[in-house]
């Protein structure tokens, strides 16, 4: 895959950005910078993996939409759209959740990466990430974190933790934060760049599923 090096699109007042296409770029959002990578598996540019990130009408709501929409290619393009209606619908709402994977959570002051409320989600239900709207009455488990300066928070798709190399052994979680552990933390791209050439030499061209990493990174104010 080619990548053509993109300046960094900054979001302004009511935009919702993103959508589930192949893309590699760098995202600016009020006091946060994210990176997106996502690629498709299969011929087709659309995948099942949508991701969106929109700013409020007031500039201080950012949200990031991460979803893995069951299905390939046109198939999963009503569901995109209707996500992407969703977004510009509540795009000034404050209280909104869903489950997730555990995401990956590099603290600054303390200079360590470490999974974010693992510990909750597998209590909470016994599942990670269970899938919006799969298992009426779910609750899901808000987690509201701060974070400081420098932070990162890293979201992807179960395309990353079950990729697989030629021998079919999976990457899984403890892989990939033994990975991010060993990456430097001075902006998202990094990161995120980091991630997806370890992914690369790991699976060779075993591509199987849809692949979607998000980096973000709270700005270096202080």
């Amino acid at each position: 895959m080619i990548t053509v090096r993109e300046q960094p699109h900054a979001l302004a007042c009511m935009e919702v950005w993103g959508g589930n296409c192949s893309v590699t770029r760098s995202i600016e959002l009020p006091d946060l910078t994210a990176w997106v990578y996502s690629r498709p598996a299969g011929e087709e540019d659309r995948g099942g993996d949508v991701h969106y990130l929109s700013v409020c009408g007031q500039a201080v709501l950012s949200r990031v939409v991460l979803a893995d929409v069951s299905g390939h290619g046109s198939q999963v393009s009503a569901p995109a759209q209707v996500l992407h209606a969703l977004m510009r619908e509540h795009i000034n709402t404050w209280d909104q959740n869903a489950g997730h994977l555990p995401p990956l959570w590099y603290r600054s002051r303390t200079g360590n990466w470490n999974w974010l409320d693992e510990d909750a989600c597998e209590k909470a239900c016994g599942f990670d990430g269970i899938p919006v709207g799969l298992i009426a009455g779910t609750n899901y488990r808000q987690t509201l974190i701060r974070l400081e300066p420098a932070d990162i928070i890293v979201l992807y798709t179960d395309g990353i933790t079950e990729a697989a190399d030629a021998s079919g052994e999976m990457l899984g979680r403890d892989r990939l934060i033994e990975w991010i552990r060993a990456s430097r933390t001075d902006c998202p791209e990094t990161v995120g760049q980091f991630l997806v050439s370890r992914l690369g030499e790991f699976r060779k061209e075993n591509l199987i599923d849809d692949e979607t990493i998000i980096a973000i990174q709270r700005g270096n104010y202080s």
